[in-house]
């Protein structure tokens, strides 16, 4: 705890221009290596794109993820995994190695396939303005990443990008829910209106009230706008204590008129 401010990062979609790719060509296209959809492929994968990134569920945890979309699909794993995602807090392909149902080793056995093809993939950069703000921050703030992607990709991503060096902590799914590793930080002596939680999705802002701290959203599509509002404007007003609650609900407000118009 080098600073009384703390910034919590989501990495996905919010501070790395990555998602998307992502979630197209590799989360997606991977459950093909594991379940067959009868020629229904086309479908399975608009699916997961509904679940994941265009409705309220934005980059809600990868088997929550798969839940859902295989229960939309009628395929019979999804209960278990679904059962799984709830009786367990750290979800993550360790937790799962440990599990014998047969459906939870074929989640396992995607997750895996799911790692590969992302370790492929081209070097993910930074939003526009993000990179400066975070390294801004980092002047004043300890700045920790606070995000459900697997951790080597959080850090082959943030330490290509040369961020690695203005980053106290990397906390991922096997730390944890958001929500965990956000109250374990309070625990560490951080006060709630002095921690600010900055992500791209539902589950970042519920994150944020649950725990009670701040949050400044990342609107997608706006990304790059985003953060240099938060340069310019957010984060001086968080510093002096003056991010009060009616500049956050404007912000909020505007975050989720984005997902109101897929009406999920």
């Amino acid at each position: 705890m080098n600073h009384k401010l703390l910034v919590c990062i989501d990495s996905d979609g919010c501070a790395f221009d990555s998602m998307e790719a992502k979630h197209r060509n590799c989360f997606g296209p991977q459950m093909f290596s594991v379940w067959s959809f009868g020629g229904r492929e086309k479908e399975a994968l608009e699916a997961w794109n509904e679940v994941n990134l265009y409705s309220s569920t934005r980059a809600v945890n990868r088997f929550k993820g798969l839940a859902l979309t295989l229960q939309k699909m009628g395929i019979d794993d999804w209960e278990p995994i679904a059962e799984w995602t709830k009786r367990e807090t750290a979800l993550s392909n360790a937790t799962l190695e440990k599990e014998t149902h047969p459906a939870l080793k074929r989640a396992l056995k995607w997750s895996l396939a799911v790692n590969e093809a992302i370790g492929k993939m081209p070097v993910s950069l930074p939003f526009p303005n993000a990179g400066e703000t975070i390294k801004e921050m980092a002047d004043e703030a300890d700045i920790i990443v606070v995000s459900s992607t697997n951790p080597e990709a959080l850090k082959a991503e943030w330490g290509n990008a040369g961020l690695l060096p203005y980053v106290s902590e990397i906390l991922s799914h096997k730390d944890g829910s958001k929500k965990e590793c956000i109250a374990r930080k309070l625990q560490e002596g951080y006060s709630k209106d002095q921690v600010i939680m900055i992500g791209d999705a539902p589950g970042d802002y519920q994150a944020a009230m649950e725990t009670g701290v701040h949050f400044f959203p990342v609107i997608p599509c706006k990304e790059a706008e985003s953060w240099l509002e938060m340069k310019r404007d957010i984060f001086p007003l968080f510093k002096n204590g003056e991010y009060k609650e009616t500049v956050e609900k404007i912000k909020t407000d505007a975050f989720f008129d984005f997902f109101s118009q897929f009406g999920k």
